[in-house]
Parts: C-alpha cells; structure tokens; sequence
C-alpha cells in the first residue's frame, strides 16, 4: 500500500468519518496513489461511483530573509534550536533546572544559530546553581534575539516557547480568502487530467474563521472544478464547503442538501 503522509490521513480518516456519519450506509473503498501515481492522493470508490480525492493545507505563510516560510515550519525549526541548545548543555553537563526560552522568527536564522547557541550556553552555566532567574535577552547581532529564565530546580529541561506575532481577525479573514484562491487554483491545475469527479479536503491550518465565513470566501471559478470541498477541522470535524448539485453525487448526498448548496453571491 502507498505511504501517505500523517496529514493526509488525518484528512481522509475525517472525511472518511463524516461519510459513514451523513450518508446513507454503503461500501466504501480507499485506493492511496504512490507520489509516482499522483495525483490524486486517493481514489474513494462509494457505491458505483469513484472519486479523485485531493488533500491540501490552508496555513498561514511568513516570509523571512526574503523566502515565503509556512507558520508551521517556522515554529519546527526555532523548537528544534532549542531542543539543540538542551542536547548541548545536557552533553557538556551543563544542564540544572528548568530554562525556558522565547524565540520569534529571525532573519537568516541559520547564520547567527552557532553565535546565539554560545551566548544561550553560556547563561545556562552561570546560573546553574541558581533556583529562579528574571528573564534577560540574548542577542546576536541588532535583531537576531532570543528570551530566557529559569523557573526551579525539579527538572532539568529547557522549555520552547515561540511567537509568530499578534493577528487580528481582519487580517486572518483576508489571508483565508487569498489562500483559498491559491490552494484552489493550484490544485484545479494539477488534476486537469484526472478523469474522475474530484472531492477537495482542505486541512485547516489558521484555525479562523466560521463554516460559513470559509464558504462566502471560496472562489466559485475555481471551486466549479470539483464537485465536492470540505474543511477539516484541528479536531477532526469535517463540513461541507462547497457543493455542486450539478456534478453525478447523487450517492454522497445526505437526505437535506439545503446546507451544501454553492453560496449565492
């Protein structure tokens, strides 16, 4: 069987669960597609139909040192740092206490790790001995800067925290709206050929905005391209977004289709 990624998965094991949740009891058979077969990520055979399912992830975006980073990988790669800074400390026995340490994304982070990793090591010695210790900064450089305390002696570990900055809701509402278009332009591309009925799962990354602030923000020029989209949400809820009567669902539909309906604009 192909091997598809943990996000995937978690998409199609919700949808997977709304369907025996909503529709009308049937077989129901998954085909995952290797990365040489895609796309799509799956094939869904339900009832005599078979659909071409797609997962994406709608995640904020930052650009740093002039490269557009997802909100996700930018806090992976400061909590890895960290977790560095600990092996180091733990390695040279360094390590007393529990540290905490704030980062925030830094401009061409690679280039002052090894310098903000020193003056971070060389805190954790000189209060090795200490219980507690008010927060101070760690710089490399005038905007490369880091956050640490320490908070007690009952485990020796040093505790990640990481901001992104403040949003408002305005501004995430936009950004849904744009990354909606993008993440359904591209993925109506790349399942040109694909000639089956095509179902959108959009893994939700933002964690913002209501069922139907996501539906009033989807782009029916590009949403016409699939009969069926779906938001996934954190806790593995799955609604429907966009629904078109006109595309051979008929096995899909739940007794009331008045909720799936394309919002009217």
């Amino acid at each position: 069987m192909a091997s598809k990624s943990h996000q995937e998965e978690y998409a199609r094991s919700a949808f997977h669960a709304w369907l025996l949740e909503e529709v009308s009891p049937m077989e129901i058979a998954w085909r995952p597609l290797s990365q040489q077969e895609e796309p799509p990520d799956y094939f869904l055979e339900i009832g005599v139909g078979t659909f071409a399912v797609e997962v994406t992830i709608i995640m904020h975006h930052m650009v740093i040192g002039g490269k557009r980073r997802s909100s996700a990988g930018v806090r992976k790669h400061l909590t890895q740092f960290v977790e560095r800074v600990e092996g180091s400390a733990r390695s040279r026995g360094l390590l007393r206490g529990l540290y905490v340490v704030s980062a925030r994304p830094i401009e061409h982070m690679r280039s002052v790790e090894a310098d903000l990793e020193q003056r971070l090591l060389e805190y954790i010695s000189r209060t090795r001995d200490l219980e507690w210790t008010p927060m101070e900064e760690v710089r490399s450089g005038p905007d490369a800067r880091m956050h640490i305390r320490k908070r007690g002696l009952h485990k020796d570990y040093i505790a990640p925290t990481t901001s992104l900055g403040a949003r408002g809701r305005v501004e995430d509402l936009a950004e849904l709206g744009y990354l909606l278009s993008e993440r359904l332009s591209e993925k109506r591309r790349k399942l040109e050929r694909v000639n089956k009925p095509r179902i959108l799962l959009l893994l939700d990354g933002l964690l913002c905005g209501t069922d139907d602030e996501w539906r009033e923000r989807i782009p029916l020029s590009e949403a016409r391209a699939f009969s069926l989209i779906c938001r996934i949400s954190a806790e593995a809820r799955c609604t429907v977004v966009y629904f078109d009567p006109e595309r051979p669902l008929s096995m899909l539909r739940p007794e009331s289709e008045d909720a799936y309906l394309e919002p009217q604009r």
